[in-house]
This record gives structure tokens, sequence and C-alpha cells, in this order.
């Protein structure tokens, strides 16, 4: 018996809410600053454009860019 029938059979349909916490674990390791400044990069150029190679922004091409940016 799977756990969301479970949940249904001990508290109906109000058991199966989504309940929205945060995410345990590490904090962020960008600031919104360096996040936007990132987000604009790739709006203004191709993953190509900055000599990173790749079909299209990967995770690991997106880290690359970070790495890439002067601190700040």
């Amino acid at each position: 018996m799977g756990t969301w029938w479970r949940k249904y059979l001990a508290g109906g349909r109000q058991a199966l809410a989504v309940r929205r916490t945060r995410r345990s674990g590490r904090p962020e390791l960008v600031t919104g600053g360096e996040r936007a400044a990132v987000f604009q990069a790739m709006a203004g150029y191709t993953h190509q454009d900055l000599l990173l190679g790749g079909p299209l922004w990967t995770r690991p091409l997106v880290a690359e860019l970070v790495r890439m940016a002067p601190p700040g």
C-alpha cells in the first residue's frame, strides 16, 4: 500500500493536500545580485558566445558561467 493511500485512509482528502515547507539543507551559495548577473548574462549571450560549448544552458554550463564571473 502506497504512502498517499495510507494518508488518504487516515485523514481523507485533506491529508493529501500539499504542504509547502522550506527545503532543508545548505543555503544558497550565491547572492541575489550574483544570481541576477548570471541571468542577465544568460539572457544576453549564448553559451557559444562565451565559448562554453554544448547545445543549451545546462547545469554544468551555468556553473562554469558562475565561475567565470568576477567576484563582487
